[in-house]
Formats: C-alpha cells, structure tokens, sequence
C-alpha cells in the first residue's frame, strides 16, 4: 500500500512539473516555446546591436534600433534629463569614438524579460566616454522588429581606478560628458 502510494505521489509529483511555466524540458514540436526562444534572441540582437554602435560611436547604426517616438529619460552626472535618443546622438556625433581614445567599452546584459510584444532589458556599462552606468531599455515589437522605445538611464562617473590620464585634455570633464540639454530642461 505505502509503494502505491509513493508511485501515485511520483506520478502526480511529475506530472505537475512538466506543467509548471519556465519548465525546462521542451518538447521538439512545441512551437510556442522555440517562437518564444526566437523572440527572445531577436530581443538581445537589438540590444547587443545598440551596446556596439555606443562602443563604436556609429550613430547610424544605433537609430536603426530606436523607435520613431523613443524617449530618454535619466540622471547624467546628477543631471536630470527627459528628451528623446537625439540629444544623445548628437553627444555620440560631437566626440571622437571611445576607440579612437584607446577607451574600451565594457557592457553586461543582466537582465532580458519578455512580455508579448514588449521587452525590458538592463544594460550596465562602463568606461565609456569616462563614465559607468546603468541602461534601462523598453522594447517594443513593432511591424515584426525590436525597437527601442524608451531609455531610462544613470550615469556616474567611472570608478577612481580608471586611469583618466590617457585622455586628450578635457575628455573626462563633467561639461564634456554631458549631453547638450534642450532649453528649459533642468
């Protein structure tokens, strides 16, 4: 009776577990779960393609993720700023690339949600244009494509490690690391 009982257990047991969402086994034909895995990588190819045009400083590149109406929203160096991507692009344009300057971008992935046709992404970087920080990304799936829609971000300056002294004159103040700010902004 007692081996019954733990077999009818075991098969409850299992049969629960292969139910639960985020179950690791995935059937071969399970469609829903190899279009989610395909989402999920179209999601990173957009990040990792907007973290590599800041590296690059390719402005071109990095409009190409953005969505028409994307919105930047953030803490520059204690700055508040509310704008949209173009204030950045035009830093990224007014500065000579990081590579350029012998700086090497560091940038991890720590998050990546998925929720129908939007994504977040958390993005830390650092030693970029003598600053580290934290990037907040929305995504939105718009006409089958990933694109960014909003950017929440907080920048601080790099950590007192970094070795600012191979910088030209005047890259690592805190006015050239700014972006211009509208009229009005504060």
């Amino acid at each position: 009776m007692q081996s019954d009982k733990c077999n009818s257990t075991r098969a409850i047991l299992f049969f629960c577990i292969t139910l639960l969402p985020g179950s690791v086994s995935v059937l071969a034909n399970d469609d829903s779960r190899s279009v989610q895995l395909l989402e999920y990588e179209k999601v990173k190819a957009t990040v990792l393609q907007y973290t590599l045009a800041a590296e690059s400083a390719d402005v071109d590149s990095m409009k190409t993720v953005f969505h028409e109406k994307a919105v930047a929203i953030g803490s520059i160096l204690g700055r508040e700023l509310i704008d949209t991507p173009e204030s950045y692009f035009q830093f990224i344009r007014s500065r000579p690339s990081p590579h350029a300057v012998g700086e090497n971008m560091i940038t991890t992935i720590t998050e990546l949600k998925i929720d129908g046709d939007i994504a977040r992404a958390q993005v830390e970087f650092a030693n970029h244009w003598c600053t580290s920080g934290t990037n907040h990304l929305g995504l939105l799936k718009t006409q089958n494509k990933w694109k960014i829609i909003s950017m929440m971000f907080w920048v601080r300056p790099s950590p007192p490690e970094v070795d600012q002294s191979m910088y030209p004159v005047g890259y690592c103040t805190d006015s050239s690391t700014t972006p211009a700010q509208r009229s009005g902004d504060t």
